[in-house]
């Protein structure tokens, strides 16, 4: 610390002595250029005097400007008005000497108030790139966080897009392979993914079997994939038994980066790059795996990331409802059949509306045509004719 006070000192202390030199060598220099000046009686002395004191005040400042000033009317005086080599002042040339005193007395005050406008206009500016600095940072920095929230706002649309958009696509089937289809294509056509396919567990083995049904490809190689078997994944094993064991999403920039990824290779082979896995799922269990594949490398999808938080609970009501379906219309297709091969037939009654629900078998049992005649009974069937028809045939 002494040492830079010591460095500054010594620099205020040069700076000094050149301006004060300054204000001798430019009245020494004036005074050299005057005199010839003055012999020739061409010009007359004080210009160059004048310009001295101009010059020491506006580059050396207020103090060498007065020594300037001081300097010019001694040497003024002993060497151009007379007597000469003398710097008394007689009566017969005090107006003279006075002209001169009071011009270089005026040139330096002059010189100092447009030093010192100079300066202020000077710090002014200054003063104002900084404020504009500053507000040019708080608008740069607003701007930032408007473009911020832009992106938030469209990352936030862009996902709501893609939950309705899916979710809608998901409705619309009828069937868990219908469903699993149908989201496979919508994610791939809106995020521009180039293969899609769907793990669901198998609780006899308690892993993941990728579904041979469901599948989506936008070139004929990822179609040549589908017929190649996928061996079941344990759970906790690959990237999709990882997922199904975390019950969260996974984002894979390079496939071949992943050294638990043991089909990266095989992967990189067909042209895909990066992947992206994450699970549908109803209350804690997972009921498949979405698994998608790019052939560019890409960086995590934020509007993707944050749909599919939702997306997969959503998607696990539809698929769990698809499940229930499937197994009533299977529950059904088997009681249809067991009712073709015994002979037997089943009938329903709503006592309230009075509406009746025969199976087929029955229509067949009765003679009836189902495509044709409906139920026959309604709110008639209490009737003794319904029950003398039910009876003829008991008694058959």
């Amino acid at each position: 610390m002494p040492w830079r006070v010591t460095l500054g000192h010594t620099r205020s202390v040069v700076s000094a002595v050149l301006r004060y030199g300054l204000a001798v060598l430019s009245v020494a220099t004036a005074i050299g250029l005057a005199l010839p000046l003055e012999r020739s009686e061409r010009a007359p002395f004080v210009a160059p005097i004048l310009c001295a004191v101009v010059a020491s005040a506006w580059f050396g400042g207020r103090g060498p400007g007065w020594l300037a000033v001081l300097l010019a009317i001694a040497s003024g005086k002993y060497f151009f008005i007379a007597p000469l080599h003398s710097l008394a002042v007689g009566t017969e040339v005090l107006p003279r000497f006075l002209v001169f005193a009071v011009s270089a007395v005026l040139a330096h005050t002059l010189t100092m108030g447009r030093r010192r406008a100079e300066q202020s206009l000077r710090q002014a500016r200054d003063e104002l790139e900084v404020r504009v600095e500053a507000r040019t940072a708080d608008l740069r920095r607003a701007n930032e966080a408007l473009r911020a929230e832009i992106r938030q706002r469209q990352h936030a649309e862009d996902a709501l897009r893609i939950l309705v958009e899916v979710t809608t696509a998901a409705s619309d089937t009828a069937s868990v392979a219908d469903l699993a289809s149908a989201c496979l294509k919508k994610i791939c056509e809106l995020r521009q993914w180039s293969l899609g396919q769907v793990w669901f567990p198998r609780p006899d083995t308690a892993a993941l079997v990728c579904s041979r049904e469901s599948f989506f490809s936008e070139s004929d190689g990822g179609r040549a994939s589908r017929g190649q078997p996928r061996r079941p994944v344990a759970r906790g094993q690959d990237l999709v038994g990882r997922v199904w064991e975390s019950k969260k999403a996974a984002w894979i920039t390079d496939v071949t980066t992943v050294s638990d990824f043991p089909r990266g290779k095989a992967a990189r082979a067909e042209g895909l790059i990066s992947g992206f896995v994450f699970p549908i799922t109803a209350g804690d269990e997972v009921l498949a795996v979405f698994e998608f594949f790019s052939r560019s490398m890409r960086e995590p999808d934020e509007p993707l990331l944050t749909a599919v938080e939702t997306l997969g609970q959503r998607l696990g009501d539809i698929l769990e409802r698809r499940h229930a379906e499937d197994r009533l219309r299977r529950s059904e297709a088997y009681l249809a059949e067991a009712q073709r091969l015994s002979h037997t037939g089943s009938w329903a009654r709503n006592e309230y509306t009075g509406e009746a629900v025969w199976s087929r078998e029955l229509f067949q049992i009765f003679g009836y045509d189902p495509a044709t005649t409906g139920p026959p009974g309604g709110r008639s069937c209490r009737g003794s004719g319904f029950t003398r028809t039910i009876a003829r045939c008991t008694t058959r």
